[in-house]
């Protein structure tokens, strides 16, 4: 079976670092596949419940595309990636 598509959910904990990295491991043995890292953040109605002010939310949202861009850059040359960025319920 060859891989393809590599989906990696990614909340900037050690975990999602740990299943990075064994996602570009595999990547790499799978000429041709690409890793997508996807981060998701609350929706507008979660913020609300969750204390998430406009400007935090902001900032949360801004921070998170900066660690995103500094993970990719830490990842092995030539393997191809896609930062995914949802807003949605979190549990």
């Amino acid at each position: 079976m060859k891989i393809v598509r590599i989906l990696v959910p990614v909340d900037f904990t050690k975990g999602s670092e740990i299943a990075l990295d064994w996602a570009a491991k595999l990547a790499s043995k799978s000429s041709g596949a690409t890793v997508y890292l996807l981060h998701v953040s609350p929706s507008l109605k979660e913020r609300e419940t969750q204390g998430f002010g406009g400007v935090g939310a902001l900032m949360e949202e801004s921070e998170a595309k900066k660690t995103m861009k500094e993970w990719i850059k830490k990842l092995p040359g030539g393997l191809l990636t896609f930062p995914l960025f949802a807003k949605g319920r979190i549990p």
